[in-house]
């Protein structure tokens, strides 16, 4: 068996032991939510919270440090998911709809654990004094939205570890040209 025929097993025994669980109305409606919040909002609601409760200054200040990273994680992102295209779990598995809608038509890699990840680093680099608590929190959002959106049929396992790989690489990459 290949690498790429054992990392293609590996996914869809996680797919379907993922899928296996259910979850109810109630909280089916708020993993959906939250999930939404993972498209971008929760970082619109950050920037809100800085500038009405610190600064316009501090809100900036936290763009100017965060901004090239998340940039060169889109840049990337895009690359790799436009030139792979790989096909998502509902596409491929016929028994899977897509209990959500994709952003985009590609699984790989996963761009909610990507894109949130790099901005969750950029964030805990500047805010360097804050709380561990905090620090936990801004690593689990990003993590816990690749791992849902896999429960809701958008993605394998392979893309959220692939976007957590390729975070902290972007991460590191855009900390060094973009101190």
């Amino acid at each position: 068996m290949s690498m790429i025929e054992k990392i293609k097993s590996i996914d869809l025994q996680f797919f379907h032991a993922l899928r296996s669980y259910s979850v109810s109305k109630t909280s089916d409606k708020l993993l959906r939510f939250y999930i939404y919040m993972g498209d971008g909002y929760v970082w619109a609601l950050f920037l809100a919270y800085l500038a009405i409760f610190e600064s316009l200054n501090k809100m900036i200040e936290v763009l100017k440090a965060v901004f090239p990273v998340a940039m060169l994680s889109l840049v990337v992102y895009h690359v790799i998911k436009l030139s792979l295209r790989r096909k998502r779990p509902y596409v491929l598995l016929p028994d899977v709809t897509a209990k959500i809608s994709p952003m985009d038509k590609f699984s790989f890699p996963s761009g909610h654990t990507m894109n949130n990840l790099t901005v969750s680093l950029g964030l805990i680099n500047y805010f360097q004094q804050t709380s561990p608590i905090i620090i936990l929190l801004l690593i689990f959002m990003p993590l816990s939205w690749g791992v849902l959106r896999i429960y809701y049929g958008l993605h394998w396992l392979s893309d959220v570890l692939a976007g957590i790989v390729l975070a902290i690489l972007c991460f590191l990459v855009g900390f060094l040209l973009f101190p």
